[in-house]
């Protein structure tokens, strides 16, 4: 069972990295301690282990795709945590404000800030831990639109990304550079 012991080595070494840059982005001990615990499980350690350190034959689409929408069930860090899949009226969420219609039968939840915290964190973590690099303005300014956000969401991204020192290059969410105090941070955080 090498993959295994690849993917634990590669987990605790995220979830150390989370540890970190969840500092810098203000996130409650208890989370970055927790962050990430559902890939212990049954339900997707080993189905993970198998598809990123799995020879070829192991890798099963779907037996991976069921753990990664568990893993997305169980970790509200995850945009996908606050899609509401759910076939009533839609109007009742947006005339409320409770959330945004996006689709039918799609309602977008805003995240609350603790975990929109989490989540940058985690994403400067995988970056740190899968590229080898803590700077994620290129890899938000690309995947940042693609995701399914509410506009609070998205305004708690931009008000973490500017406060821990990123810069907006074209004056909107989704267009970062790193400062130099980012850098900085990164160089010192290792």
């Amino acid at each position: 069972m090498r993959e295994n012991a690849k993917f634990l080595r590669s987990l605790l070494l995220h979830k150390w990295y989370v540890f970190k840059a969840g500092r810098l982005t203000g996130v409650p001990f208890w989370r970055r301690v927790f962050h990430d615990w559902s890939k212990f499980t049954p339900a997707e350690f080993g189905r993970y282990a198998r598809w990123h350190h799995g020879p070829a034959e192991s890798k099963d689409k779907r037996e991976w795709a069921r753990a990664w929408q568990h893993h997305m069930h169980n970790n509200p860090h995850h945009p996908e945590f606050w899609l509401l899949a759910w076939h009533g009226d839609p109007i009742f969420y947006a005339r409320d404000g409770i959330g945004e219609h996006v689709a039918d039968g799609i309602i977008i939840l805003p995240v609350p800030e603790t975990y929109v915290r989490e989540m940058v964190a985690d994403w400067m973590a995988a970056g740190r831990t899968y590229a080898g690099d803590w700077v994620i303005a290129n890899w938000v300014n690309e995947h940042g639109r693609k995701m399914h956000l509410h506009d609070e969401t998205i305004a708690l991204v931009d008000k973490i990304m500017l406060a821990v020192g990123y810069v907006q290059t074209d004056n909107c969410p989704w267009s970062y550079a790193a400062s130099q105090r980012v850098l900085d941070w990164a160089k010192g955080a290792g």
